[in-house]
């Protein structure tokens, strides 16, 4: 290759080199800086810096270096300072574009390698201060090289042209600096590099080994690593970067290693000496890697390669000229050292800008989650349905954004101030309008901060509108109902807005139908606008309200929990229910819905159903007993015939099942129309027209005397059993298993409610909205009194008496409890004679005073209240025993009643809805009344003689239909609970009391250590609320006997079954050993629990999720001067060294404690120096401690090499799965030399 070859090539290499670099650098620092290109602040960050670094290389090194020197041989740029400076510009911007892609590798290095600093490191704010960091030392750095040079001659007294000066040679300082310099750029960063490359390629392959085998416990099932996706556009960023400067910049670091090594002067050679060839190409290819990083943007990140040709078609294509004043303006703006206010200023006002914030996808997001944002990226749906979102036009986005408003408005509460807050860092919102809407979160007005935000999106156009949607996307996984809403969108095709419309349009009467329809709403308006309440006083039997002003929102979620049958309803929600729904509710991982969403087509799928030729929808909405399903049956029906909600139905019909019980012949679907609404007439015909436009409403099911199988194939293949014909004549119940199935009126939708007892009934049901009730929740219940109570001081003592006992307490989710709550207590605080003791603290005791003031204020109608209450109880045990809650003139007769006025105190008459239902049938006011009241009987007989032999075969039912009851009878053998109601029903048998005592006594005294499957441990633990439900401490006591050992291991524990131990393990001295591994008590138990702890000698608390703050708690009881505590497992309960500071404390002042067991912890290093501080105290008196797997290095080692040398007590340290490493374990061997050291296990 001769002189005129490279000399020519350069030439022409270096102005297209040139042309290219200015104009893809600035693009991209364009395309980065607008954020949508789906990464990080922090790796834009450094992506900006690395290009600008390459622009300034561009323009110093092969603009005015390189290219000057071939055109332009003698100009200004030859004078030695001028010169001198350009030679340390463009070594400057060179040591920062090596840099940066150091920095950046090593950012990506932490963020993949490093979880502990990932947070505090890869952040925005780290990034800019590392950026600043490498331009200010990179300019520093090069400060000497200005001073090397001097002039070559001196023309008209004007120094030209710049050579080395001799001290360059032979200067100590600058020979050690060109090493020095030489090795931070190339050879440092070449290394550093590939180091860190090699690190994170190590780290990723063994992560995904790991995260596979967990994900898959080696399954031959594909997974989706959702982590690995999340950052995979960075790891391919990172690699191909890395890469690019790797291959770039290898002819040019050999030749830097071998001139520093050989040190040959190639200034005496000629052009054509190969070493010099090699030199010039290792320069050309070092500066193509300032120009390449943008087609590697292009190759590696789609979004970026859309904001490319988002811009190209709108810009080029339309006026080619404008990226010409583009470049023009960015050049001349980083020429005069203004490069970014210029560059965003000139696009936010160009064109190409305007036009791009239309149509760019993506948004600046972070990559990884942070606290305030709860996101997971799915790389492949959210793909897809970002894809549509930019697809959309100005006025589709509007049309979205608008038929999903009300959705949006109770979505966007779960996080309206995260989303504000991003919607300002994408400068969507402005510093003042963000302020608006977080002070009125922070007032309380939440809703309204919601309309407000919405409002401004829709305000500031198309582009405002894409990035919420977009932000919706990222945080559709902390939000149910945005992930619900985008599925729906996504389900819908390519073309959803139509099928949207369609879906949600007003569904209008024929006219032949009109006047009926008319008439139908108008009678069930009248049927549904006002609300029965009975009540236990005497001027007012039964009050009437209007609904909408009595009418409570309940908290309905589209999740129906799997609820064991092994305790009645009312203890399986009071213990559990409160906890479940803080813990899902109040994190907000349940989607929470409202009745118009039951059947609004997505929950409104029967639109994408009526597209796909399948027919309409069912839901199903559990609940249990008095929770408000048939209220909520009446608000939906209310508000369909006021014309509130559901408009694409044109007739709703509801039927109770209690109702369709006194129904005993064969029927069809007209008639039974026709029965409930007799005003349809002929005209019932037409409906058959038109299903989809029909809703039926079945309330109760578990009070249908005929079992619906919908697993049943007889159904398929008896063709009596089918029912497709509205005039079909056939079973009830076959009328209603073909409308659920979608038999009968295909394209009509059904609507069920039950009890959670019942719902295994639907399992193989056409079910497409499951649902359940969960009640008040929170401050709701305080509402709830303040409504019901027109003295809000009686409300406001009601409510502290409620909060004080947690018994009763958790039974306020419940409308009807609240009701019942507010009947019984309500006296105590509004009569003056009532003594402040006398109030309720037990259930028991509860029901006790509410039947009491019915006799009270009802009994003066009837004679013998006893013989009646008896009669009663009999009947209500049979109902238990069958699980019957409905009755009919024919079993009162049975048992020689009949109904009068006070009866209706007890039992509910159902009014038949037509002179055709000549029947009536009863009903307690509530199923645990009638619980209540079987259990009463047990003490009214004349004849207890079975007692014992009923308890037995009651406490024998494992589907908890006896549980409540077994409660009752308990709860009646105490003196509080019964005296109200001897006061007006006579003395109860005493014979009955002792029957009931000793029955539990012979079963439980003596096989409380016994206990080993669940059900077993289960039974105990109701055994305990039996007891304690007797107010009995004698009976406590007996029933423990000499038992001095209490497992409950593996059962999990509510915080009401904590309090229930806590008093039983109070009134008992001899319990010595208290197993609770594996019950997850957690912090909220452990606060139960805590008073009687220390009376215990040895407490197993494995695995109970007790954190921080439960041993901070724990160490309260280690504090008490009775404390007896000797063993503590503490195993598996996510402690840190956050807590040790306490413990510590409280093991210097124990006296009992021996063995602590910490092991399988997150304790690490400054933990256990923590922990060996109070070792080394004289007063602890510790002999064996386990800290396996707690995160430990060498750093403690020292510690505890000290605390063996100086301990007297430890006998048995267990190590093992730490990282202690050789140099740890040598510092522990050196202690256990010592003469003082006591050890003698260690593991």
């Amino acid at each position: 290759m001769g002189y005129s070859v490279i000399f020519h090539i350069e030439r022409i290499y270096y102005p297209v080199l040139a042309a290219i670099g200015i104009i893809v650098n600035t693009v991209a620092i364009v395309i980065l800086k607008r954020g949508k290109c789906g990464l990080s602040r922090c790796i834009t960050q450094y992506l900006v810096a690395m290009t600008t670094a390459d622009i300034f290389l561009v323009i110093t090194d092969v603009i005015l270096n390189r290219m000057n020197n071939i055109y332009f041989p003698i100009n200004f740029l030859f004078i030695t300072p001028v010169c001198a400076l350009k030679i340390s510009l463009f070594l400057a911007a060179t040591n920062c574009s090596v840099w940066f892609t150091v920095a950046f590798t090593f950012d990506r290095f932490v963020a993949i390698s490093c979880q502990k600093l990932k947070s505090r490191y890869c952040t925005k704010r780290i990034a800019t201060i590392v950026v600043v960091a490498v331009s200010f030392f990179s300019c520093v750095r090069c400060i000497p090289w200005y001073f090397v040079f001097t002039h070559s001659m001196i023309i008209d007294n004007v120094p030209w042209f710049c050579i080395e000066k001799e001290f360059y040679y032979t200067s100590p300082f600058y020979i050690v600096y060109e090493w020095v310099d030489s090795v931070l750029t190339p050879l440092l960063p070449f290394a550093l590099i590939l180091l860190f490359n090699t690190l994170t390629a190590r780290n990723i392959i063994i992560a995904s080994r790991l995260r596979r085998r967990l994900m898959g416990q080696g399954g031959t099932e594909k997974h989706i690593d959702p982590e690995v996706e999340n950052r995979r556009k960075s790891i391919i960023l990172l690699f191909a970067l890395s890469a690019n400067f790797i291959l770039l910049w290898i002819p040019y670091v050999v030749h830097s290693l071998t001139w520093r090594i050989v040190n040959y002067n190639y200034t005496d050679k000629s052009f054509t000496n190969p070493i010099y060839i090699a030199q010039q190409v290792g320069f050309m290819l070092q500066l193509l890697s300032s120009c390449t990083n943008t087609c590697i943007y292009g190759l590696t990140q789609r979004k970026f390669r859309e904001e490319l040709k988002n811009g190209y078609k709108m810009t080029i294509l339309e006026n080619p000229n404008i990226i010409w004043e583009l470049v023009f303006a960015e050049s001349w703006a980083l020429l005069t050292g203004h490069w970014f206010s210029a560059c965003y200023r000139h696009y936010r006002t160009s064109e190409f800008g305007t036009s791009v914030t239309t149509m760019a996808e993506g948004t600046n997001w972070e990559e990884e989650p942070t606290s305030s944002v709860r996101s997971k990226t799915d790389t492949g749906p959210n793909s897809t349905i970002i894809n549509f979102f930019t697809k959309c036009e100005d006025y589709q986005l509007f049309l979205l954004t608008q038929f999903y408003w009300d959705e949006l408005e109770q979505a966007v509460e779960k996080g309206v101030d995260e989303l504000s807050s991003l919607l300002t860092d994408q400068r969507v919102f402005s510093g003042q309008e963000h302020r608006q809407i977080i002070n009125l979160e922070e007032k309380g007005d939440i809703s309204e901060s919601c309309k407000l935000l919405l409002s401004l999106v829709m305000e500031k156009g198309s582009g405002a509108r894409l990035v919420m949607w977009e932000s919706f996307v990222k945080m559709r996984h902390g939000v149910p109902k945005l992930d619900k809403m985008l599925k729906e969108i996504q389900e819908h095709g390519p073309d959803p807005l139509d099928s949207m419309r369609m879906c949600r349009s007003k569904s209008k009467a024929p006219s032949q139908l009109k006047v009926v329809q008319q008439k139908h709403k108008q009678t069930l308006w009248v049927q549904t606008e006002t609300l029965r309440v009975n009540t236990i006083q005497i001027k007012d039997k039964v009050k009437i309200f209007q609904l909408v002003d009595r009418y409570a929102e309940l908290t309905i979620h589209s999740i129906v929990r799997d609820r064991t049958l092994g305790e009645h309803e009312l203890l399986a929600s009071g213990r559990d229910n409160e906890q479940w729904r803080e813990t899902h509710l109040l994190r907000k991982e349940l989607e929470t819905i409202q009745t118009d969403q039951l059947f609004q087509d997505s929950f409104c799928e029967r639109m994408a159903k009526r597209f796909r030729k399948i027919s309409g929808s069912s839901a199903a909405v559990s609940g249990i007993p008095g929770i408000g399903k048939t209220t909520m049956v009446q608000k939906i029906v209310y508000d369909w015939a006021t014309g509130k909600i559901y408009p694409h139905f044109q007739f709703v019909f509801s039927f109770k099942f209690r109702d369709l019980n006194t129904i005993d012949c064969r029927i069809n679907l007209r008639n039974l129309i026709l029965i409930f609404y007799p005003y349809f007439g002929n005209v019932v015909k037409e409906l058959w027209k038109n299903p989809e436009g029909l809703l039926f409403i079945f309330d109760g099911l578990d009070e249908f005397k005929d079992r619906i199988d919908f697993s049943d194939n007889r159904r398929i293949t008896e063709p009596q059993s089918m029912c497709t014909d509205p005039e079909c004549w056939c079973e009830v119940s076959d009328i209603v298993y073909s409308l659920i199935q979608h038999k009968l009126l295909p394209g009509c939708s059904v609507l069920v409610t039950s009890r959670p007892t019942a719902l295994h009934l639907l399992e193989k049901a056409e079910i497409s909205v499951w649902a359940e009730i969960l009640g008040f929740v929170g401050d709701e219940r305080k509402e709830y009194f303040n409504r019901f109570f027109e003295d809000q001081a009686v409300a406001s003592a009601v409510c502290n008496h409620l909060e004080e006992n947690e018994i009763l307490y958790t039974m306020c989710y419940n409308p009807s409890y609240c009701l019942m709550l507010g009947l019984s207590l309500g006296p105590f605080f509004t009569q003056r004679d009532r003594k402040q003791q006398e109030v309720p603290k037990t259930i028991t005791q509860l029901y006790s005073y509410y039947i009491y003031n019915i006799l009270k204020n009802h009994g003066r109608e009837i004679e013998n209240p006893r013989d009646v209450l008896l009669k009663l109880g009999e009947i209500a045990f049979t109902g238990i025993s069958e699980k019957k809650s409905v009755f009919g003139n024919g079993d009162l007769i049975e048992y020689n009643l009949q109904p009068s006025q006070f009866l209706s105190g007890y039992l509910m008459e159902i009014l038949e809805r037509d002179v055709s239902l000549q029947s009536g049938v009863y009903t307690f006011p509530h199923l645990t009344i009638q619980q209540f009241i079987a259990a009463l009987a047990q003490f009214l007989t004349p004849d207890p003689a079975d007692i014992r032999k009923l308890l037995t075969e009651a406490h024998s039912k494992n589907d908890g239909q006896f549980e409540l009851f077994l409660h009752f009878v308990f709860g009646l053998s105490s003196p509080e609970a019964a005296q109200p109601l001897e006061e007006l029903l006579g003395q109860f048998l005493h014979q009955t009391t002792y029957q009931v005592f000793d029955w539990v006594k012979e079963r439980f005294i003596g096989s409380i250590g016994n206990r080993v499957n669940e059900t077993e441990k289960r039974n105990l633990l109701n055994t305990f609320q039996y007891v304690i439900e007797s107010q009995n401490e004698a009976l406590t006591q007996a029933t423990m006997g000499s038992e001095r050992t209490l497992t409950l291991c593996g059962l999990r524990l509510t915080p009401i079954n904590c309090t229930v131990l806590s008093h039983v393990i109070g009134l008992c001295d001899k319990i010595r050993h208290l197993d609770l591994e594996y019950c997850y008590i957690q912090f909220e138990g452990l606060q139960r629990l805590v008073s009687i702890l220390h009376k215990c000698r040895e407490l197993r608390l494995k695995k109970n999720n007790l954190g921080d703050p439960g041993v901070k708690l724990l160490c309260v009881a280690l504090r008490n001067p009775d404390c007896k505590i000797q063993d503590i497992g503490l195993e598996e309960n996510e402690l840190t060294d956050s807590c040790v500071e306490d413990l510590a404390s409280a093991l210097i002042t124990n006296v009992s404690l021996t063995d602590l067991k910490l092991g399988y912890n997150r304790l690490g290093d400054s933990g256990v120096k923590q922990l060996t501080m109070a070792l080394m105290n004289p007063n602890c008196k510790i002999k064996t401690l386990g800290l396996e797997e707690n995160r430990l290095t060498d750093h403690c080692a020292g510690d505890l090499a000290s605390t063996l040398s100086t301990n007297r007590s430890l006998t048995d340290l267990k190590l093992g799965f730490n990282r202690l490493g050789d140099s740890g374990m040598k510092i522990l061997c050196v202690a256990l030399r010592n003469p003082d050291c006591k050890l003698q296990t260690l593991w």
